[in-house]
């Protein structure tokens, strides 16, 4: 009866390990499918965060073109206004200038017939000399002012060649510059840099004949100041239009 009551608590004592056994590796297969969980969880949360990162940065540069591409497209729209008021501009200045070159002819054939009056290589007894001296005063005073005005006109016709082409560059220099350097080569880089220094030159241009016209201004005050002492010398009073 004693043995058997050994081997019944030997039993019971190795019943109770196993059970402490399959426990504590129970409790180790729960660590480790707890760990595998979490490793998996943070992989997928690496790779959407990686994921969303991407998708953030396909966004923002698709966004960035779209800018890009409304912004040539704007730009592009005001250029060809532009060019449209130039060419309106143009088409003024060259009737503006077909007017002036008639009026000169018509003065032209008066002058050369009252030159030969006042030579006596032609008679006209309508008028005495007085008269045919105002007559011929007034007809230079019109011819200047014609000639100044013709000039003043071939002067905004180069401003306005000048214009467009500083337009055109400028345009082509906005396209090139809209790109990062790091992603030009060395030759694009040289070219953005000559339409640079052409622009630069427009400028210039554009510069001196603004300068070209107002020493040009000053320089007919000065002859309409000659043309005046002229006219009063020869006891004339002649009032400037």
């Amino acid at each position: 009866m004693r043995l058997k009551r050994n081997e019944g608590g030997d039993r019971s004592k190795t019943e109770n390990q196993t059970k402490d056994v399959w426990s504590i590796l129970s409790k180790f297969k729960n660590k480790a499918s707890s760990q595998r969980h979490q490793q998996q969880d943070e992989g997928d949360y690496s790779s959407s965060e990686e994921e969303q990162k991407f998708v953030s940065q396909r966004s923002e540069s698709w966004h960035s073109d779209r800018r890009r591409k409304q912004q040539e497209k704007t730009l592009i729209m005001q250029t060809k206004r532009e060019h449209l008021k130039r060419l309106h501009r143009a088409q003024v200045i060259q009737r503006q200038l077909e007017e002036v070159e008639e009026k000169q002819r018509s003065l032209e054939e008066r002058g050369v017939m009252l030159e030969k009056v006042l030579r006596g290589e032609r008679e006209d007894a309508s008028a005495d000399e007085a008269e045919l001296l105002h007559m011929w005063f007034k007809l230079v005073l019109e011819k200047n002012k014609l000639a100044r005005y013709e000039s003043e006109l071939m002067i905004f016709a180069q401003e306005l060649e000048l214009e467009d082409t500083q337009s055109r560059l400028q345009q082509d220099l906005r396209c090139r510059m809209g790109i990062e350097d790091c992603k030009k080569s060395t030759a694009e880089l040289e070219e953005e840099q000559r339409l640079l220094d052409q622009v630069m030159k427009v400028v210039e241009k554009r510069d001196q004949l603004v300068s070209l016209l107002e020493e040009q201004r000053l320089q007919e005050k000065a002859e309409d100041r000659d043309l005046e002492g002229l006219i009063l010398s020869k006891g004339y009073q002649f009032h400037w239009a």
